[in-house]
């Protein structure tokens, strides 16, 4: 029995900005990857930013006629995330991010897209009002 081919699409460029003065650029390097069901895929992301503080990275996936879905995220503190059959490494120092989709599906079969940003922190306060 032969197993159906895999095929995935990555866009060559995709970019996320957080504000009218900041731009970042995410590269990458893979067009299209063709993988057999039951195998793996890893994707590579390169990137450029100015930011020298705290920043996360976004994996998302769009299948043919399909809305975007988000996939998994990582903070730049933990170099490795794993979610169910997902991976993804974050090598801050080399501007690399790399994920890995292990025992592919046909329902993987879609165009991949990653991205990078500034978390929003919200500060929520719960309790009586104290005056000075």
């Amino acid at each position: 029995v032969l197993s159906q081919s895999l095929h995935f699409r990555e866009p060559t460029l995709s970019s996320f900005s957080t504000g009218a003065s900041l731009a970042e650029k995410v590269i990458q390097t893979q067009n299209t990857v063709t993988k057999q069901e039951g195998e793996a895929a890893t994707f590579n992301c390169n990137y450029e930013t100015t930011w020298s503080d705290y920043y996360t990275s976004y994996r998302y996936k769009q299948p043919p006629g399909g809305e975007m879905i988000f996939l998994i995220y990582q903070d730049e503190n933990k170099p490795k995330e794993k979610q169910g059959r997902l991976s993804i490494n974050f090598q801050k120092a080399a501007k690399s991010i790399i994920l890995t989709i292990s025992s592919l599906q046909l329902t993987d079969s879609a165009t991949y897209f990653c991205a990078l940003g500034k978390p929003t922190v919200i500060k929520i306060i719960v309790g009586d009002e104290q005056k000075p």
